[in-house]
């Protein structure tokens, strides 16, 4: 069963740490980010994962499931 990352967070159980599709927002591109689901954070997205071959961003795309997340470039 696979999930979509716009929805659904990719996680692992007890971590405050997950991975999801952001839209994009003031000073904030849209992409796949390491964020943080901790109450107490100021902001959520820690950084935007990109995947880069030859210095050029190549488009990805994610196949998420329960236990697994895997990038597709």
């Amino acid at each position: 069963m696979n999930f979509d990352l716009r929805h659904v967070p990719f996680s692992r159980y007890g971590s405050y740490f997950v991975l999801s599709r952001m839209g994009r927002a003031p000073g904030r591109a849209a992409g796949l980010y390491l964020r943080t689901v901790h109450g107490d954070a100021r902001t959520q997205g820690i950084f935007r994962v990109e995947l880069l071959a030859g210095g050029k961003r190549l488009p990805v795309t994610e196949i998420a499931s329960p236990g697994r997340l895997r990038l597709q470039a």
